[in-house]
């Protein structure tokens, strides 16, 4: 159970770290944040293009698009160096095929998912 949002913070930069998302990257602390917000309200997965982006890039001083496209960025670079295997080792099972990549948005979901479900987050 975390005990506060420092704890949850820590724990997806661990995750988003795990995977392999390069820290260097702008990518990187807009997962962190995004994720931050649809832990607080799932809602924000309905539409992320349309709210959550431009939520993220409101945090940032950049625009929606540009937080889109930083965290593919990230994306095709933790993809080129492991094939998002190690997603399937965080959740100890094979949720996902090593060879394929998810958007953003369903990187976005599947680490929410294990924020609340696996690290018993309510």
């Amino acid at each position: 159970m975390y005990k506060n949002e420092e704890e949850i913070e820590r724990e997806i930069s661990k995750v988003l770290m795990t995977i392999g998302i390069p820290v260097n990257l702008l990518g990187f602390n807009y997962f962190k944040m995004a994720i931050m917000k649809v832990v607080e309200n799932n809602k924000y997965l309905i539409k992320v293009t349309k709210f959550l982006y431009p939520e993220v890039g409101k945090m940032f001083n950049v625009t929606g698009a540009m937080v889109e496209r930083s965290m593919r960025h990230a994306l095709d670079a933790a993809y080129q160096r492991n094939k998002f295997s190690l997603l399937n080792d965080l959740f100890n099972a094979t949720i996902i095929d090593p060879y394929y990549k998810p958007s953003s948005s369903e990187l976005i979901a599947l680490i929410n998912e294990y924020i609340k479900i696996v690290k018993v987050y309510y």
